[in-house]
């Protein structure tokens, strides 16, 4: 019997999200439970390492092809991690809107009743505190929530 139906872990990209990815990937695989990896996208200004990496890959076309491309590649890049953890059964979600509203969303959708989040992801200033994402999720979610550091 699983410990939880269903995990929902969040990433974007940042190395605290992926530590938390290894850490859901290392759960799931314990009892062969299904994991949702999510990227939220928002409507906000490009992270400078978003940015950079849409240069790098000599991006072009408009913001909302920009930001699908950056969420495809962190979802694939965080299934990586997790199927290396021993993940078996791992879904992409990208989703829109506040991200930890949308986090709490995704997870009921998916009948997840284990939400994971890494400390701070790449929001800048208001990340440098507990992680103003993984903060607001804590306090929505009726699911538990395991915040990795």
């Amino acid at each position: 019997m699983s410990a939880f139906n269903a995990i929902l872990v969040a990433s974007d990209g940042s190395e605290h999200s992926l530590r938390a990815v290894e850490v859901a990937g290392r759960m799931a695989a314990s009892d062969n439970t299904p994991l949702y990896v999510v990227n939220v996208i928002r409507d906000m200004q490009f992270p400078q390492a978003l940015s950079r990496m849409a240069e790098v890959e000599r991006l072009v076309g408009t913001r909302s092809d920009v930001l699908k491309y950056v969420a495809d590649k962190i979802l694939k890049d965080a299934a990586q991690v997790a199927k290396k953890a021993g993940a078996k059964t791992v879904e992409q979600v990208t989703t829109s809107g506040d991200p930890a509203t949308a986090i709490v969303e995704s997870a009921r959708d998916k009948g997840a009743d284990l939400i994971v989040l890494g400390t701070r992801g790449l929001g800048g200033v208001a990340g440098a505190l507990l992680g103003s994402v993984s903060r607001k999720v804590s306090n929505l979610a009726d699911q538990n929530v395991l915040i990795v550091r």
